[in-house]
């Protein structure tokens, strides 16, 4: 790339001084097409090169998207506020409606470290994200050190569970659910099949 950039200053400047030595001498002529040419082809190089450059760095970019989107498929994803306001809700900016800023529906676990139902129902969300997990997504939240979300969302108790559809309004629920329920949910309110289990 400098290389082909150099050699891009050397035609010029080799350009200029051909061209004031025929102004000099009047009887000598410079075929400036061909210098225009070697101009161009030079140009056309750099910037196909500075192309090439674009576009590895928007692949490196895409397979980074990719590997993040696969890390949430069949696993329980931890959230801070900066992931919550990126994957969630931004409630900072949309401060009058709620906006889910996900592609998938999502089940959000509100718990700490010390508590015991909690720590129950962990396995049972664990299960539940391998089993759906081309079809929602499963996120936790520390409440201990996570304050401002627990305090942006009223969280007073806790498990405290969000249950969030691709389109419409989140419902919530607070203690430990049976897998029982969390399946209901799943089918009923955030995958909307129909009672029957048919699709």
């Amino acid at each position: 790339m400098r290389t082909l950039k150099y050699a891009f200053l050397f035609a010029t400047v080799t350009i200029t001084v051909l061209f004031l030595f025929a102004q000099s001498c009047k009887n000598y002529k410079v075929n400036t097409s061909v210098s225009t040419n070697i101009e161009e082809n030079i140009t056309a190089e750099i910037g196909e090169d500075e192309n090439i450059t674009v576009n590895i760095s928007e692949d490196e970019n895409i397979t980074a998207e990719v590997k993040e989107i696969e890390k949430t498929f069949g696993e329980v994803v931890v959230l801070t506020k900066k992931d919550f306001l990126e994957k969630v809700f931004n409630y900072e900016v949309n401060r009058d409606s709620f906006i889910y800023e996900g592609n998938l529906p999502c089940i959000i676990d509100f718990y700490a470290d010390w508590c015991g139902p909690c720590k129950k129902v962990e396995p049972i969300l664990k299960e539940l994200a391998k089993e759906y997990e081309d079809k929602i997504i499963i996120y936790k939240i520390n409440t201990d050190r996570e304050r401002e979300l627990a305090r942006t969302f009223g969280i007073q108790s806790i498990p405290t569970y969000f249950f969030i559809p691709a389109e419409g309004d989140p419902l919530s629920a607070m203690g430990a659910m049976p897998r029982e329920s969390f399946v209901r949910v799943i089918d009923e309110i955030l995958l909307k099949k129909p009672e029957d289990g048919s699709l």
